[in-house]
């Protein structure tokens, strides 16, 4: 007789705020840290990967009359191509289709598989994201309780910082029905299961690194060139792509237009020199010599935090009715060409050693 499980919650191990810009990247590396110490595998996998950032300037979306930003490291698919995840996506009618099962239930199903699930829901049925407004979003579901009537949610809740809450069954229930009134429903709703996967034959190639590393710096169109084949528009692009070193160039240009600058560039912005660090340190090991690579790349960090914070503080300013000084302005632009300026001799000092 197979035994009733009531409750059951995936392991996940919530990442640092510095390597989770967005909800993508904070998920995938939430299922991967586990088995970071039994597969070296993975930090190799890392190293190789998050290099390209990318940013749309000029998006639209219906409803919305500002220009929206979207920033981005390139991708194959949703994870990254990760060749240590296993993943399934689908589309509700498929679940609205199973008999006699509802969404919760077809959640609870795919956990006791193991799987997580990245649903899009629409946030306005869930207590916890507190807003009264009809938008779609993605949530992490990684576990449920049947006695309590709850499930495990990871996302960015509240303020823009991520944590693990409870959410009840039923308002999970009615998020994912009422996406219908969330405008372009169609195009965004899907659900995808993911889990993580032993891989044997993975093999990681230095030349792959050197690659990408000549894309960012020569701000390569990876679009045109089909290095990646997918990049996630969240909304009818109808700008330019700034690529690579170019992110650079995409931002003075939002504070030479007097647009508001997003906290969340300069999170990924964050992200990629943190990431540059622990490919450095494992470059080292591998045998590359890299001299003195680490102050350089220290002062990088530090110089891009000093910015995100800066940018923290306008971004609540701004709710205040304020606008940057046309002095602060020319400031900003400044450190943002020094900072480039500074990532470009980086960059090529490291090519340089591979």
């Amino acid at each position: 007789m197979k035994e009733i499980v009531k409750s059951k919650k995936l392991v996940f191990f919530p990442p640092g705020a510095d390597l989770c810009y967005s909800p993508v990247t904070a998920y995938l590396f939430g299922v991967l840290q586990p088995h970071i110490t039994t597969n070296k595998n993975l930090l190799f996998w890392l190293i190789s990967n998050f290099m390209n950032p990318c940013i749309d300037i000029n998006l639209r979306a219906n409803g919305v009359k500002e220009l929206l930003i979207y920033e981005e490291f390139f991708r194959q698919d949703l994870w990254y191509s990760c060749p240590f995840i296993l993943s399934l996506n689908l589309k509700p009618d498929l679940i609205n289709g199973l008999k006699n099962m509802s969404f919760i239930e077809f959640v609870k199903e795919a956990i006791d598989l193991d799987y997580f699930v990245y649903a899009d829901i629409n946030k306005h049925y869930i207590p916890n994201y507190k807003t009264e407004e009809d938008w779609q979003h993605n949530m992490l579901i990684l576990g449920y309780d049947k006695i309590k009537g709850e499930l495990d949610v990871a996302d960015y809740f509240r303020q823009g910082r991520f944590s693990l809450e409870k959410c009840g069954e039923n308002n999970v229930n009615m998020a994912f029905q009422m996406m219908k009134k969330v405008d372009d429903c169609d195009k965004f709703n899907t659900i995808n299961l993911f889990r993580y996967q032993e891989v044997n034959n993975y093999k990681f190639n230095l030349g792959e690194i050197k690659e990408k590393l000549k894309d960012y710096l020569n701000a390569t169109n990876l679009i045109v060139k089909n290095y990646y084949a997918y990049f996630a528009f969240e909304f009818k692009n109808s700008g330019e792509l700034y690529y690579g070193i170019q992110f650079y160039d995409a931002l003075i240009q939002l504070v030479i237009n007097n647009r508001d600058l997003s906290v969340k560039s300069f999170h990924l912005l964050v992200m990629h020199k943190k990431i540059m660090k622990l490919r450095l340190e494992i470059l080292k090991k591998y045998g590359v010599q890299i001299e003195n690579l680490y102050k350089i790349n220290e002062d990088l960090i530090n110089e891009t935090i000093i910015l995100r914070n800066l940018i923290i503080k306008e971004s609540i300013k701004r709710t205040n009715n304020s606008r940057l000084e046309n002095s602060d302005k020319q400031k900003l632009i400044d450190e943002l060409k020094k900072l480039k300026e500074n990532d470009v001799l980086f960059t090529e000092k490291l090519i340089s050693f591979l």
